[in-house]
């Protein structure tokens, strides 16, 4: 029997989508792609799916972003006895309260991405994903 590559049809329709094509432009287009396939046997390795980011981890990386932001500020602003400083004080307060403003909308911004995620189905999701992107 041969494989369906479900992901290049979903390629192939959300490429269509973006192009405005219609319906029956959409099925003649997947139907060539079915014609011309190679019958062959299932791949031996499988592709790995695209890692999707969940909020947790969104929330830990753009963390880590930003607290290398605020030590780096934070060591510009210390000096060594008998050096000058490379930023005052007042700079990196600013540049603190700053990155910490970010993580919140970071924060914010990745819990809106995974209610959307949450409450749209997978082909839908890809599909604004993609959009996204391009934009």
């Amino acid at each position: 029997m041969p494989v369906v590559n479900r992901e290049k049809e979903r390629e192939i329709v959300t490429r269509a989508l973006d192009r405005g094509w219609s319906e029956d432009q959409i099925k003649q287009a997947v139907t060539k792609f079915r014609s011309q396939a190679s019958p062959v046997s299932a791949p031996t390795t499988q592709e790995q799916p695209a890692e999707k980011t969940g909020f947790l981890s969104s929330v830990a990386e753009s963390a880590k972003d930003r607290f290398g932001d605020i030590t780096e500020s934070f060591k510009r602003t210390i000096n060594a006895p008998g050096e000058e400083r490379e930023q005052s004080p007042i700079s990196t307060s600013f540049q603190t309260v700053g990155s910490l403003a970010g993580l919140g909308f970071d924060v914010v911004g990745a819990g809106v991405e995974s209610a959307v995620r949450a409450l749209t189905p997978d082909d839908v999701g890809r599909s604004v994903e993609k959009r996204l992107e391009i934009s």
